[in-house]
């Protein structure tokens, strides 16, 4: 059933997105909590534990999120060419850039940490550059994931050519929806548009 299928993809785009957002975060905050206490073995743990969780988990959910989501979209009938959506691309592109960028500085990060660690010595200067890199990636793939959280909530019209076009009656688009969301969708159209929606669950 299309329901079924869209509530899969549904499941997994969020699991995917919380993958990404909140490994990323949690695995940043713990790598540089070991940074701040200047500790080259606990900067050698921390960077370890981040480059293995990047593979293990942000990387399939850096795959399934793009997928899923344009799966989303078609299903729902939006074009893929609206302007919340290409904006969403093009962050999106930015911070897995970032990300990318990030992950082998953690891997220098971790070189440098665990060279400290076994020549019994300070930190290479080298050490510091890496680090200060790797917060500014960081920083730029977290500002355009909140971005794009913001842009799938609120789906804005942002160049003037009319965010709800392909959701009008003859676009398919929310009579998909309604497919997957089991709900009845009334128009009133073209003078503005008006969506009634009736639950039509089993009641108790």
């Amino acid at each position: 059933m299309i329901s079924d299928a869209y509530l899969a993809l549904k499941l997994l785009h969020i699991l995917s997105a919380v993958s990404l957002f909140g490994i990323g975060v949690g695995t940043a905050f713990h790598l540089y909590v070991a940074h701040r206490r200047n500790r080259p073995d606990e900067i050698a743990a921390a960077a370890n534990s981040a480059v293995m969780a990047d593979l293990l988990f942000t990387l399939p959910a850096a795959i399934v999120q793009p997928v899923t989501g344009i799966a989303l979209v078609l299903i729902l009938g939006y074009r893929l060419s609206e302007s919340w959506l290409v904006a969403a691309y093009v962050l999106y592109a930015i911070a897995i850039a970032c990300w990318v960028a990030a992950f082998f500085l953690q891997h220098s990060i971790r070189a440098f940490a665990q060279a400290a660690v076994a020549d019994r010595s300070a930190l290479p200067p080298g050490y510091a550059k890496a680090m200060g890199g790797w917060v500014a990636l960081g920083w730029a793939a977290l500002a355009c994931f909140l971005v794009i959280f913001g842009l799938m909530t609120f789906k804005p019209d942002m160049i003037g050519l009319g965010a709800l076009a392909s959701n009008r009656p003859e676009s398919g688009g929310w009579q998909r929806a309604a497919l997957c969301s089991n709900i009845d969708i009334s128009y009133v159209y073209p003078i503005g548009i008006s969506y009634g929606y009736q639950d039509n669950s089993p009641a108790g």
